[in-house]
């Protein structure tokens, strides 16, 4: 996962669980699914990422548009800005190809569990988990805006954070089962974030 820092990962969850609270869906923290793999008893979190210092410094995540999906877990979320020359998506090949090179073939990353061969990146920022009529999908889009949780007139602003943020933090998450079961196994922040005088 590739996490916000911490004052748009608490405006952004605030969102998140406010939709909750009216849809009786779960609360999860504000995330950008990088790749995922299928989980086995014996799998190491270090193994997962390249080491720190390979890792890019800075991640700048730009905001595109609210939308719908049609999965459980891209039901309402953050569209985000993809350019074959952005940061996000050279890490994204980055971490796809040291995997495919120490994992090799026997254990394919996926998302969304989809083989990443037959999937192409999608980048995005849920924030809703839900199976709903896309009539309550387009609803929970109108309250937000008549709420005042998202805007689009200048950069798309949503809980108060405006246009994007720069990523903090990439964890390894265990999402097996439940979404309260979630189990952060790694955290690595990115040492751009150390010195940086601006969070968002």
């Amino acid at each position: 996962w590739l996490v916000p820092p911490p004052r748009a990962s608490q405006a952004l969850g605030a969102v998140i669980a406010s939709i909750a609270s009216r849809y009786k869906s779960p609360k999860f923290q504000p995330h950008i699914t990088l790749l995922s793999f299928p989980a086995t008893p014996d799998i190491d979190s270090d193994a997962l990422l390249p080491p720190q210092a390979q890792l890019p410094s800075a991640i700048p995540i730009t905001f595109q548009q609210i939308c719908t999906g049609k999965t459980y877990f891209q039901s309402v979320l953050i569209e985000l800005e993809k350019r074959e020359d952005s940061v996000l998506q050279a890490l994204y090949n980055q971490v796809k190809t040291f995997n495919q090179k120490n994992r090799g073939n026997s254990i394919p990353p996926t998302i969304e569990g989809m083989p990443i061969s037959t999937k192409p990146f999608y980048p995005h920022l849920s924030l809703y988990y839900g199976d709903p009529s896309m009539e309550v999908k387009e609803e929970i889009i109108e309250a937000l805006a008549a709420e005042g949780a998202i805007s689009i007139s200048g950069p798309l602003t949503v809980g108060g954070v405006e246009g994007g943020f720069h990523v903090s933090e990439i964890w390894v998450v265990r999402t097996e089962g439940p979404v309260e079961e979630w189990e952060v196994l790694k955290k690595v922040k990115l040492e751009g974030m150390e010195h940086s005088p601006q969070e968002v």
